[in-house]
């Protein structure tokens, strides 16, 4: 069955370890969030200031994908994974809805958020069965998608601020 992540392009690393994947994710998550802390809240706050975002609502955005990814890998060890429950016919109003939802929390509140979403990553993959691990893609994809890659990408956008 096709899963939502199939196409999103993700540079594997083959042999990567759950392990050295939780240790990426905690790297990028890290750095993602020393970064910000170094921003002037005034240029976090300025409305369209990426795309239809402020910087701030960035952040926002992806804690929503960092989440994502964990309930991917709860989802997948508790047994309750399925498919659909990952699939937005619309992202790009799931996006905006998502990350409006969470603008009103504070910058650190966000920051702290994506801390707790990387450690709980971590501690998920360290839980999921090594034959699970090595059998589906879906986990290095994911959380290489979200907790790596999408860091990486929207911190070009959000150093373009200060």
């Amino acid at each position: 069955m096709k899963e939502p992540w199939d196409d999103w392009g993700v540079d594997r690393k083959p042999g990567l370890t759950r392990e050295e994947m939780a240790e990426r994710a905690k790297r990028s998550t890290e750095a993602f969030i020393a970064e910000i802390e170094t921003m002037p809240e005034e240029a976090l706050a300025r409305p369209a200031a990426v795309g239809i975002w402020s910087g701030h609502e960035v952040v926002a955005h992806c804690v929503v994908w960092h989440d994502y990814a964990v309930e991917v890998l709860r989802r997948s060890l508790d047994g309750t994974f399925r498919v659909e429950d990952f699939e937005y016919p619309d992202e790009d109003e799931y996006n905006e809805r998502t990350a409006a939802e969470l603008a009103p929390l504070a910058t650190t509140e966000l920051l702290g958020r994506l801390r707790s979403a990387a450690d709980m990553v971590g501690e998920l993959l360290e839980r999921l069965p090594e034959d699970e691990w090595r059998a589906r893609d879906r986990y290095e994809v994911v959380v290489t998608g979200e907790l790596v890659d999408h860091l990486d990408e929207h911190m070009e956008d959000l150093r373009k601020l200060g």
